[in-house]
């Protein structure tokens, strides 16, 4: 036989302290309190090989915390952030070719939301991102929140082709 893993009440696995053992037809189980105070049973090989260290919470804990990074993840903000990141990186995206494939970057420090928000910081209602000299990529001194209107009257000129022969 091999090695039989015997659990005793009162032992710590992670966050989890056993505090009954009981054995099934199937499957062995094991009661566990969490350090949080959550009681809840555990199959036994799993406590056994460490994927089960906690009930749960502290994966609860941790995606918290990486949303709480800035709290913007929904924001008109970071919509705008994250279009214009996917517009000049992504080749698969549907405007790539007027801002990637035309050479507009995004400056390296812009590529964390957080870098770009302390730069441009809330986006106003009614406004969105607009780069001031189209020709140039997006960085703090050469863009701005603007109106349909002001972003209209700042295009790159288009090409006439009604007048080629």
């Amino acid at each position: 036989m091999g090695n039989i893993r015997i659990f005793e009440v009162g032992e710590r696995y992670g966050r989890l302290e056993v505090i009954e053992r009981r054995d099934s037809a199937r499957q062995r189980k094991i009661l566990c309190r969490c350090e949080c105070g959550a009681e809840k049973r555990f199959v036994f090989s799993n406590l056994a090989n460490g994927n089960t260290k906690s009930c749960g919470c502290y994966r609860r804990e941790r995606t918290s915390e990486e949303k709480k990074t800035h709290g913007k993840n929904a924001s008109t903000t970071h919509i705008s952030w994250s279009h214009m990141i996917q517009r000049c990186t992504n080749p698969n995206h549907k405007y790539y070719s007027n801002y990637g494939a035309r050479g507009i970057t995004v400056d390296p420090r812009w590529l964390t939301f957080e870098n770009f928000y302390e730069d441009m910081g809330d986006r106003p209602e009614g406004k969105s991102l607009d780069r001031i000299e189209n020709d140039l990529g997006y960085f703090k001194g050469n863009c701005r929140w603007a109106t349909r209107t002001e972003q209209a009257n700042n295009r790159r000129p288009r090409r006439d082709y009604a007048s080629r022969g």
